[in-house]
């Protein structure tokens, strides 16, 4: 299989909740899509229908991680058998730390 990691970029800066948007294509059909955040597995889709190209959308909680950066793995698995995967990177930036930083800026600005 193919995979097309679409959302998020590579390096993209996110938080709160985020679509992970993949495009899987295979030349006979698709059989299971599984998504882990620094190797450790999160979940996984099984297409209804069987098709060469999956299109995948698949959401992210990021408030139950802390600031920093992540891989972020999808492994598509054919109805063969044949596996394969794609990596991105995400680089988290929560609530708590731009709530931080803008008291920060608020406490400088009164000095």
């Amino acid at each position: 299989p193919t995979i097309i990691i679409t959302t998020p970029t590579m390096y993209g800066v996110v938080s709160d909740t985020i679509n992970i948007i993949v495009t899987a294509y295979d030349n006979l059909s698709i059989k299971r899509l599984e998504f882990y955040v620094d190797n450790n597995f999160v979940n996984a889709s099984t297409p209804s229908v069987t098709t060469s190209t999956h299109n995948w959308t698949n959401s992210w909680d990021t408030t139950k991680y802390g600031d920093g950066q992540y891989i972020l793995k999808i492994s598509a698995t054919s109805k063969d058998g044949l596996k394969s995967e794609a990596e991105t990177q995400a680089i988290l930036f929560g609530i708590k730390t731009k709530i931080e930083n803008q008291l920060i800026e608020i406490r400088v600005g009164r000095i």
